[in-house]
């Protein structure tokens, strides 16, 4: 795949993304530019908390469990995302 194609495809994820839609279109092709697809497995953790933040993560698809812990509470937020 050629670098152009690769480029293309990229900004075409990121205006699938409802987020990303209302930004100006040389911001959405910065953002595009320097993302890249990752698969997470099921029950895999992409980060914990308390973690330092190296990365912005977009779901294009999927279910994410989003934990929150605080003094004695844990607090769970689910998040489905269409195909």
């Amino acid at each position: 795949m050629g670098k152009k194609h690769e480029s293309d495809a990229r900004m075409a994820k990121v205006e699938g993304l409802r987020g990303f839609r209302t930004l100006k279109p040389s911001d959405r092709k910065a953002v595009a530019d320097a993302t890249r697809e990752v698969r997470v497995a099921k029950g895999q953790f992409i980060f914990r908390q308390g973690e330092r933040a190296e990365s912005l993560w977009a779901v294009k698809e999927g279910v994410v469990h989003i934990v929150k812990s605080g003094a004695d509470t844990a607090t769970s937020f689910w998040k489905s995302f269409p195909r």
